[in-house]
């Protein structure tokens, strides 16, 4: 499980702030209701839940998770699409249909979509990469979903480089993998 950071004002490294943060989680594994509602008890709030996976079909168990997530009461539930980069994939619009579509599908709500911006099979192509991220914002967005971007540094520069600011109004999800815990400010 990882405890995760997500900042609307995109800091260069991720802070934390005492007395002024929430503890949230991003998972694949299942969790039922009650696991929820234990969560909830030791001090969890938000839930950010996969809703497409990278070989190109939506995420059934993560849309499972959000509807349980609501169900336990939480508020603050999200999900997140790792878009799929391989030959044969579907255009960028078509995963983000197919993602929203499913979640509709299953009676599931999310407040925000996270594209994960992450090495996981991107294109050695910066260009593409960017045009890329570019449509999967422009139709999530006209489909009424508001968008944030998960990546850290370090994948940033590797995918789009550090100079693009062509996403900087999106809030971004840090990712901090050091096995300690990050809040949401």
């Amino acid at each position: 499980m990882l405890q995760i950071q997500v900042d609307s004002t995109k800091p260069e490294l991720p802070q934390i702030l005492q007395n002024s943060s929430t503890l949230g989680w991003d998972g694949i594994q299942q969790v039922s209701i009650d696991g929820y509602k234990c969560l909830a008890k030791n001090g969890f709030s938000f839930y950010i839940g996969r809703i497409y996976r990278s070989i190109g079909i939506p995420d059934i168990h993560g849309i499972q998770n959000i509807k349980n997530a609501r169900a336990a009461g939480w508020k603050k539930v999200s999900g997140y699409i790792f878009p799929c980069l391989r030959v044969g994939c579907p255009r960028p619009k078509d995963q983000i249909e197919a993602a929203i579509q499913r979640v509709k599908f299953e009676g599931a709500q999310i407040d925000m979509l996270w594209i994960s911006v992450r090495q996981n099979e991107w294109p050695a192509d910066i260009a593409y990469n960017r045009l890329f991220i570019l449509e999967l914002i422009k139709h999530a967005e006209t489909l009424g979903i508001k968008v944030g971007i998960y990546t850290s540094r370090d994948n940033w520069d590797l995918i789009v480089g550090l100079e693009w600011n062509g996403a900087a109004d999106k809030p971004l999800w840090y990712a901090l993998f050091n096995g300690k815990p990050v809040r949401f400010l």
